[in-house]
């Protein structure tokens, strides 16, 4: 039973040693939702991320996920003869 319970712990504290996963935030998403009209405050509430990271995106931050790729026009099928 011991055993059990020290192993527990050591696991607890391997789990809570580990740092934090920031989950990346899609700034065209945020972007599309503030060219709505919606607050910084709503969009960060709806999208479950923090205030400064819509702010950030916002102000144009190429670093967060969604930016890393242009909006491609669909491609016209090819014409048969």
């Amino acid at each position: 039973m011991r055993v059990r319970v020290v192993k527990f712990a050591v696991v607890v504290v391997a789990l809570l040693a580990l740092p934090p996963v920031a989950a990346a935030v899609n700034c065209e998403q945020v972007r599309k939702y503030l060219a709505t009209g919606r607050s910084a405050e709503d969009v960060a509430e709806t999208m479950i991320v923090s205030i400064d990271d819509v702010k950030k995106c916002q102000q144009g931050g190429s670093e967060q996920k969604g930016d890393t790729k242009a909006v491609q026009p669909p491609a016209k099928p090819a014409s048969k003869k």
